[in-house]
């Protein structure tokens, strides 16, 4: 007998559902530190999507457990203390290692600065750049669904706190989510129309997307 492909698309819509509360449940069961602790992993693992690796597809990956993580964050009590937090971790990790060449520069004068100094001072930077990645995700839970429509939320929150990062006092527009895009590439030449952080957007809003 033959199947009707409404018949299969309808079943694989639930088997993709399916899967997609196992997925939520994980992530919900998950205790603090080590939702903590994969946060930080997918910011870091996020950097990859940068010059000199331009992993694209491991950047999407790195957004797509931030958004699953964010779900379970916006089932919390305290929601948005939960996704800030959330949102923090995952900045640190990134920022952490995009910018570990910093602690550089204390090893002009090593035995006066060098590890002492340089760890610390990358660390802290890491950490309040972070902050900003802690107000996008505790921004986009204020609007959460379920939905889709989660998706855009997210994309936009961070947009506008990424775009506060760059302009902010003198700013410091360093990984912006646009730059995943290898210069020369096609999508890359859209900065030219919208600026790198209408790319940023964009870039946000289609790594985000597969989280659904």
């Amino acid at each position: 007998n033959l199947v009707s492909y409404p018949t299969v698309w309808s079943a694989s819509l639930n088997v993709i559902a399916a899967e997609s509360s196992r997925i939520h449940a994980w992530f919900a069961a998950l205790p603090a530190w080590p939702r903590r602790g994969l946060a930080l992993l997918a910011g870091a693992l996020a950097t990859l999507g940068h010059a000199p690796f331009q992993l694209v597809l491991v950047f999407v990956a790195a957004i797509i457990v931030l958004i699953w993580l964010l779900d379970a964050a916006a089932t919390r009590e305290r929601k948005l203390a939960s996704a800030f937090g959330i949102g923090w971790w995952f900045g640190l990790g990134h920022f952490t290692t995009g910018l570990y060449w910093i602690s550089s520069a204390f090893l002009v004068d090593s035995a006066s600065f060098g590890p002492l100094w340089g760890i610390p001072a990358t660390l802290a930077l890491a950490g309040g750049l972070a902050i900003f990645w802690g107000l996008g995700c505790a921004l986009a839970v204020a609007f959460w669904t379920k939905d889709l429509r989660r998706v855009a939320a997210f994309a936009l929150a961070v947009f506008i706190t990424e775009w506060l990062r760059g302009n902010i006092l003198t700013g410091f527009p360093w990984l912006l989510p646009g730059y995943v895009w290898t210069p020369g590439e096609p999508i890359s030449q859209l900065a030219s129309i919208f600026g790198i952080y209408g790319l940023s957007l964009l870039t946000l809003q289609v790594a985000a997307t597969p989280a659904v």
